[in-house]
């Protein structure tokens, strides 16, 4: 956790005019030799439209929303273009180095160039420059040069880019924006508030990847993440024994709960009631075995929500237990016709309902059923194609 000197260290560095933060990143660039780009440039397959989904590409979720499109509507071809890889590494059509993007100006004219000869709508990611060096990481400088040379720009919100702590502290009692959960709420919520200026200041469509981020852009399209639901529905399914194995892999435990979860689960393990699997800072790659192992998983427990991991999960027909607020499982019924097949705890009453799940393997192998199907409805790509496809005919 960031100490609270790094904190306001942080802080301090957003709060600096566009301008002399993108001085300070390009002379970085040149202490750093002046890096160049040695890979080429994506081509762009021929097409109407030609999207360009960029530059966050957080979970692999941008390169998952340009396959969906080109695999989903007829006659689309789309790119995706990370800048500065995460460290998960997901795959991406183009990846640029973010001290590359910040400082050379050279390749960020070229990229400029690229885009303009190459697509016609643009899906701009959790409000970050595709141009940094060359608008001084003003988002909407950027915005109006591509719409100047004729393109049509979204945005597309993936979650902490948008959800102010200060707001989500009031939704939800389990919120971990409340008491001292996080040592960095004050740079979340900055960050937070910094983008969500760019939205409200946005006259386009705007689409968030989960339904309660709906709270946080309003009039907002929810465009669901993308999982390769075959790939997971290929899983063995578990072998519902009368002790079942309960899987926690949160990406970062705070966020999920992980605290609250932890004490409880133990406790259960040693009296022998279930084998807890406790999993950290496993490789994507190795996701899958380890999910392999469960009959149950535990996603999050403070956010209400759910996203990439309980989707997987859900598509290897494994149980899975969270915290989802009413109000966003009612946004989800309405959206899709279809009850969200995760089942409700919360912190307060997760032993009791694990402990109800080890009792009933028949409902376990039911919901996990139930789980398959909806991530082949809902989380495949058709959903998502579907939800950009309005704004890409020109209909938004």
């Amino acid at each position: 956790m960031m100490t609270s000197l790094s904190v306001r260290a942080r802080l301090l560095a957003h709060q600096v005019p566009p301008a002399v933060r993108s001085a300070a990143l390009r002379i970085r660039w040149w202490l750093k030799g002046a890096p160049r780009v040695e890979t080429a440039r994506p081509v762009v397959a021929p097409g109407e439209p030609r999207l360009l989904v960029a530059p966050a590409n957080f979970a692999g979720q941008g390169y998952a929303w340009s396959h969906a499109v080109t695999s989903n509507l007829s006659g689309a071809s789309a790119v995706c273009v990370e800048i500065g890889a995460g460290a998960l590494a997901m795959p991406s059509d183009q990846r640029i180095p973010s001290v590359v993007a910040d400082g050379d100006r050279e390749w960020a004219r070229q990229q400029l160039a690229w885009v303009r000869a190459n697509f016609s709508h643009v899906l701009l990611e959790a409000g970050r420059p595709l141009f940094g060096a060359l608008f001084h990481r003003d988002v909407q400088a950027e915005i109006a040069a591509l719409r100047e040379s004729g393109l049509a720009v979204a945005l597309i919100a993936h979650g902490t880019d948008v959800r102010l702590p200060s707001q989500h502290a009031v939704r939800d009692a389990w919120s971990p924006f409340r008491g001292e959960v996080l040592a960095d709420l004050p740079l979340r919520e900055h960050r937070a508030r910094t983008v969500a200026a760019v939205f409200a200041a946005f006259d386009g469509p705007t689409f968030v990847s989960t339904p309660d981020l709906l709270d946080d852009v309003r009039g907002a399209t929810w465009c669901p993440v993308v999982v390769d639901h075959a790939r997971w529905m290929e899983m063995p399914a578990p072998a519902l024994d009368a002790v079942p194995s309960v899987l926690h892999l949160p990406s970062r435990g705070p966020m999920k709960g992980s605290d609250l979860v932890d004490p409880v689960m133990r406790r259960m393990g040693e009296a022998g009631l279930i084998r807890y699997l406790r999993a950290r800072q496993v490789a994507s790659h190795k996701v899958p075995e380890v999910v392999q192992a469960a009959d149950i998983v535990l996603d999050q427990f403070r956010i209400g929500s759910y996203g990439v991991a309980a989707c997987e999960a859900m598509g290897a027909g494994r149980v899975v237990v969270g915290h989802v607020r009413e109000d966003v499982r009612e946004r989800v019924r309405a959206t899709t016709g279809i009850e969200l097949p995760i089942v409700e705890a919360t912190p307060d009453d997760l032993e009791d309902v694990i402990n109800g799940l080890a009792a009933d393997p028949e409902r376990r192998a039911r919901i996990g059923r139930r789980g398959q199907r909806y991530v082949s409805e809902v989380h495949d790509g058709r959903a998502s194609a579907q939800a950009l496809g309005g704004w890409l005919a020109g209909l938004s």
